[in-house]
C-alpha cells in the first residue's frame, strides 16, 4: 500500500483523531456521538472534560462569525456535562484565523485557551541510534493490563487514575480499530501506546512513560513497536500523532513532521 499524498496529510490526522475520540465514546453507555453540517461531537461522558469534544465538519471561510457560530451550536450540545468538554479545531481548517484571533474568538464566547498540539505524520521511522534497555511488551487484554495503562497515563500526563480508569479501563475499549501495549521492564510496568486504525492510517495515542523512566528509551521502544505492528498486521501506510511539548524532540528524531496544528479550548 502506497502511502496517500502528503497534500492529504493534515485531513488524515484530524480524521484519525476524530476517529478516536468517537471510538472512545462509542464504548461507553454515557457517551454521544453526533454530527450535523458544522459540528463533530464526541463525548464520552468521562469526568476527563477533553474527551467530551466537538471539532468542525468543514472548513471555515474568513468571517470569524461563523466559528462563533459553531461554538454556540456546541455548547448547546455539551453544555450539560458537570465536568466540562473541549473544543479540538484543526487549525487547516480555519486558514484566515491564526492561532491568536482563534483563541480571541473562543475567549469571546466563554472558552479559555488549554493547548496548541502539532498533528505530525510519518511513512517511515528513522533509523535506531542505540540498543534501549529491553522491555517486555503485553496487549492490552485483561484486568491488569488495562489498569497498568491507566495508572501509566494518569502519572506521565498528571491526570487523576480515576479518570484515566475510566477512559481505558473499559474492556470494549480495545476492540475494533484500538489496540494498546504495556512495557515492562524487570517485571515492572513502565509504558503504554496505543494504535487507532482508520483505512491506512495508524493513529499513535497513549505514549507514555512513567517519570522517573523517563529518557531511558521505552517511549521509543513503544513507538517502534507499536507503527511497526501497525503496518505488519494492519497495513497501515501512514503513521500520525498529536505530540505534546515533552514528546516533540523525540517525534522529529524518529522521523514525523509537523503538518497541522490543533488548538484546543475548555468550556
Amino acid at each position: 500500500m502506497s502511502p496517500p499524498a502528503q497534500e492529504q496529510w493534515p485531513a488524515l490526522v484530524e480524521e484519525n483523531l476524530i476517529g478516536f475520540f468517537q471510538h472512545a465514546a462509542r464504548v461507553r453507555p454515557s457517551g454521544k456521538l453526533l454530527q450535523t453540517p458544522g459540528l463533530v461531537i464526541a463525548a464520552s461522558g468521562a469526568r476527563f472534560y477533553m474527551f467530551n469534544a466537538a471539532f468542525l465538519a468543514e472548513p471555515l471561510g474568513e468571517d470569524p462569525s461563523g466559528l462563533s457560530a459553531r461554538i454556540r451550536e456546541a455548547a448547546g450540545w455539551l453544555n450539560g456535562h458537570d465536568d466540562g468538554w473541549s473544543f479540538w479545531v484543526c487549525e487547516h481548517k480555519c486558514p484566515a484565523l491564526p492561532p491568536h484571533l482563534l483563541q480571541q474568538v473562543f475567549r469571546r464566547n466563554g472558552l479559555s485557551y488549554a493547548y496548541r498540539h502539532p498533528g505530525m505524520a510519518a511513512t517511515e521511522l528513522a533509523p535506531r541510534l542505540a540498543d534501549p534497555p529491553p522491555l517486555e511488551i503485553r496487549p492490552v487484554a485483561s484486568r491488569e493490563t488495562r489498569a497498568a495503562f491507566s495508572h501509566i497515563n494518569a502519572h506521565a500526563f498528571r491526570v487523576p487514575f480515576q479518570w484515566c480508569l475510566e477512559l481505558y479501563g473499559i474492556e470494549a475499549l480495545w476492540t475494533e480499530n484500538l489496540w494498546g501495549w504495556v512495557g515492562y521492564r524487570n517485571g515492572a510496568a513502565i509504558a503504554t501506546a496505543a494504535v487507532l486504525q482508520t483505512g491506512h492510517v495508524a493513529g499513535l495515542y497513549s505514549v507514555a512513560t512513567l517519570p522517573e523512566f523517563q529518557r531511558q528509551g521505552a517511549g521509543e521502544a513503544m513507538i517502534r513497536y507499536a507503527v511497526e505492528w501497525a503496518r505488519r498486521e494492519r497495513g497501515a501506510a501512514l503513521s500520525v500523532l498529536q505530540s505534546t511539548r515533552e514528546g516533540e524532540a523525540l517525534y522529529r528524531r524518529l522521523g514525523y513532521r509537523t503538518v497541522t496544528y490543533f488548538s484546543v479550548f475548555a468550556a
